[in-house]
């Protein structure tokens, strides 16, 4: 007997076995992401703070981080007007990597130089779930490891 193809039996043992695979492997892949998502968020933590000291030292005045209810974006004085703007966009940390930030200090300031001028080193953490991310920040504005 001459017999091609694959009866149903063998076709749902072949599916079963692929949904036990999903199975175990979907919670692996749900980690990674989250924790991707922390170290991401982390980074655009370190280069809104290269922003805000790149701002200081093109206008050649103040400018400063400033850290509210998840989001973070760069204020400075306009040379011209002399009024306070955002330079860089306020960016939400959490509508678009589902995390949350928490800062020690809300405003990180720089002089004109793009040195920090705080008495006391700073850390935001960034965290969801079980994962956690913390960005350390010296008294004089460098990023430490």
């Amino acid at each position: 007997m001459n017999r091609r193809g694959l009866t149903l039996m063998e076709l749902m043992i072949v599916i079963a076995l692929i949904g036990l695979l999903a199975a175990i492997g979907y919670p692996r892949l749900a980690e990674t992401a989250l924790r991707n998502n922390v170290r991401a968020a982390a980074r655009s933590v370190v280069t809104m703070h290269a922003k805000a000291k790149a701002t200081a030292v093109n206008r050649g005045r103040p400018s400063f981080l400033v850290f509210s209810a998840n989001t973070v974006g760069v204020i400075a004085q306009n040379p011209v007007s002399g009024a306070f703007e955002w330079v860089v966009p306020r960016l939400d940390l959490n509508s678009r990597y589902g995390v949350n930030v928490r800062a020690t200090r809300t405003v990180f300031r720089f002089d004109p130089r793009g040195i920090g001028i705080e008495p006391n080193p700073s850390m935001v953490e960034v965290s969801r779930a079980q994962f956690a991310d913390t960005v350390r920040i010296s008294s004089i504005g460098r990023i430490e490891p």
